[in-house]
């Protein structure tokens, strides 16, 4: 009986855990590139990125459980390594995130070459 009282806890526990590290996922753009910060634990919470200047692409993958949670796996790719890259699991909402660091990729380039010709 213990023994399955023991495997019960420790089952609900790395539940709960998943569930609260997927709620603690945040992929955020600025000036400078699109981040991702995610963690619970104080020693595995941490910000990783990708520079606009770096950006190769954004795109997302789709299944059938991800139309059907709306949750996709996104990757922003690294245009020299893929070690760098951002990939986020189960991304809520995961479409509009690709579409949002797609068209602000697209207007930061345009002004780049905007400000090289001038």
């Amino acid at each position: 009986m213990t023994a399955s009282a023991f495997i019960l806890v420790v089952s609900l526990s790395v539940c709960i855990y998943n569930i609260l590290f997927l709620k603690s996922v945040r992929v955020y753009t600025d000036d400078v590139g699109v981040w991702l910060y995610r963690g619970i634990l104080p020693w595995s919470k941490g910000v990783r990125g990708v520079k606009w200047r770096d950006i190769e692409d954004a795109m997302y993958y789709t299944g059938f459980f991800s139309w059907v949670f709306r949750a996709y796996t996104v990757r922003v790719g690294h245009r020299f390594t893929k070690t760098s890259e951002i990939i986020v699991p189960h991304l809520a909402q995961g479409h509009k995130a690709v579409e949002h660091i797609n068209h602000l990729h697209q207007t930061i380039l345009k002004s780049e070459q905007a400000a090289e010709l001038a």
